[in-house]
């Protein structure tokens, strides 16, 4: 284009123009970025741990004396938060945990007075969280410390509570039966029932307690058969035994006894027997006694008329009251021989007769703590008096000497030595709650052993001083016989804790067992934990283990657990696949119900 000054020039162009699009320019980070986030990542992590262990470390030195410290962090000002944090979690859950120790035993005060249906135990358990949630005072990091205790301590409370009800109720159920049971067993004694209408009436007790959830029908028959043996074997009431004979776990509802019930009611028909030919042996013991002391007063009698008119004759009265207790006519006349001799010409005291002397003396002090009584009588006093081995002068000295060792035997039936050792052994029963064979074995053995302690003490004291012991030398001796078996007595008390403490863990579990039973499932019978006891090896080490320990652990799939857990799991899962029929749950509670003797009686 020509312009004034004649140059052509030529019209520029812009290199951009104007559009209608947009480019959105590359977003991706670069290498540099990257690596500055992962660095920050980083460092926070490793903060945080060392916030946590500073936090820990101080923790320890950190002591929580009452609930006002709790919150007192005066002392960690230069701390970070984070390490603030940190403590009071730490603080929160050992504050938990001490609230769950006094949370423990408020329950094992409360639980007694609580309702048999549960529905208070929410009410109680509130009230428990409020005392904790009012410390930490709504501190979301102490919250958050304790939560995981709060947590643990409602789950095993309510699981413990569950059980104790069903302990309580159980009891009571069973309690209440009992008395039901004796009620009607004074019916038939007073002709009013008959022993099969008190067996319909404890099958109705059963019935009624299965549906109200007191106990299943089978430990309803068991309980029926138990307290019928119990009031047997303590009462000695063959109506009772009957009542057993007849009961549904007898016979099952039939005619025939099982094997289990025959031999229980075996063991308890033999202790009733024993015991009343121990009352048969009494009673001949006391017969013999009387007749004893009967002949004793008879030769007293002659003794004292013959010293005095040894040329008259024995009254009739005197020779009857001999003879019609077995004395001969040759021994009454020896006698009546022997003092008429001393009275004329006197007779000679020779050696044997101050050897036949002394023996005598000493059989009768040696036997004077004899129960059964002296071994030596006034009849054989005089029976030697007539062999003339003893000498009529000795006679008097003798019997003087017999009648101080009657006086005194049986020393361990005198109240003072019998209360104190049943004081002894009474005191060890009640240091237990679980009364069992095996302990009632323990205690009886010990009452033994004071008895053996005692009567060494007395026939020593009978030997240094031939005098009865009064009653404060008695006392004295009771305790000394208390020493020595007191190191027995400890031994015992021990064992006796021990397997109350045992068969208390062992009921436990059981209980734990029976809460997996599910209305859905089918509860695990007895063959079928027999059949996996009878699986092969491992089955029968299985059963081994269990009737040993139920709570002892053994290795399963490479976890340590209860072997009662181990066999409720192998038998649960036979419940699926093929082997449905062949499962069920609660198979150690079904297996406790079934043999508890075998951890009771051990």
């Amino acid at each position: 284009m020509a312009t004034k000054t004649g140059i052509e020039v030529t019209a520029l162009r812009p290199a951009a123009q104007s559009g209608d699009f947009y480019v959105r320019p590359d977003q991706t980070p670069s290498g540099i970025e990257e690596g500055l986030a992962r660095l920050a990542d980083t460092k926070s992590k490793q903060q945080k741990l060392e916030d946590k262990a500073t936090a820990e470390n101080l923790h320890i030195s950190d002591s929580l004396n009452n609930a006002d410290s709790i919150h007192d962090f005066s002392a960690y000002t230069q701390e970070s938060p984070g390490v603030i944090a940190h403590l009071k979690e730490l603080r929160g859950k050992s504050f938990a945990n001490k609230w769950r120790t006094e949370s423990e035993d408020a329950y094992n005060k409360w639980r007694m007075e609580s309702n048999e249906t549960g529905t208070d135990f929410p009410t109680f358990m509130a009230e428990r969280k409020t005392q904790l949630a009012d410390v930490l005072q709504g501190d979301r990091f102490m919250t958050s410390g304790a939560l995981g205790v709060i947590n643990e301590t409602e789950y095993g409370m309510r699981a413990k509570h569950r059980a104790f009800l069903d302990t309580r109720m159980r009891t009571e159920t069973k309690s209440q039966m009992g008395q039901s049971i004796d009620s009607d067993m004074a019916s038939i004694n007073a002709g009013t029932m008959t022993i099969q209408q008190v067996a319909d009436n404890t099958e109705a007790m059963v019935l009624t307690a299965h549906a109200t959830g007191g106990m299943t029908k089978a430990e309803g028959n068991k309980m029926v058969f138990d307290h019928a043996i119990t009031k047997y074997v303590s009462t000695q009431d063959d109506n009772y035994l009957l009542l057993a004979r007849v009961s549904r776990f007898a016979t099952g509802g039939g005619k025939v006894i099982n094997t289990n019930a025959e031999s229980v009611i075996q063991q308890a028909t033999d202790q009733v027997v024993a015991r009343r030919e121990a009352v048969a042996r009494g009673l001949a013991v006391d017969a013999k006694t009387a007749k004893a002391t009967q002949i004793q007063d008879s030769w007293n009698d002659v003794n004292d008329f013959l010293y005095q008119n040894p040329h008259k004759e024995l009254p009739t009265e005197m020779i009857y009251a001999l003879t019609s207790n077995g004395i001969s006519m040759v021994t009454i006349t020896g006698v009546q021989d022997a003092f008429q001799k001393n009275a004329d010409v006197g007779t000679e005291k020779l050696n044997h007769h101050t050897g036949y002397y002394n023996a005598v003396l000493a059989d009768i002090k040696g036997s004077a703590y004899n129960p059964e009584g002296n071994m030596v009588t006034n009849a054989k006093i005089f029976k030697m008096v007539s062999e003339e081995k003893i000498h009529p002068d000795d006679v008097a000295s003798l019997i003087n000497s017999l009648d101080q060792s009657n006086k005194v035997t049986p020393i361990l039936k005198q109240p003072i030595v019998k209360d104190f050792r049943n004081d002894i052994t009474r005191a060890l029963e009640q240091s237990t709650m679980y009364k069992s064979k095996t302990n009632a074995d323990a205690v009886a053995q010990l009452g033994r052993s004071f008895d053996a302690a005692m009567s060494r003490i007395i026939q020593h004291h009978f030997n240094t001083t031939g005098n009865k012991p009064t009653t404060a030398e008695l006392s004295s001796y009771n305790l000394q016989a208390e020493t020595e078996i007191n190191q027995e007595k400890e031994i015992v008390k021990a064992q006796v804790l021990a397997h109350q403490e045992f068969v208390a863990g062992v009921t436990a579990v059981a209980a734990e067992s029976k809460t997996s039973n599910e209305p859905t499932s089918a509860n695990a019978s007895l063959s079928n934990i027999t059949s996996v006891f009878e699986s092969g090896d491992k089955g029968r080490e299985l059963k081994r283990m269990i009737d040993e320990d139920p709570l002892q652990l053994a290795d399963y799939e490479g976890e340590q657990l209860q072997v009662w857990k181990i066999l409720d799991i192998q038998l649960e899962a036979l419940n699926e696949g093929m082997f449905a029929n062949m499962g069920g749950t609660g198979a150690f509670a079904t297996y406790f119900e079934n043999n508890k003797e075998i951890w009771e009686n051990r």
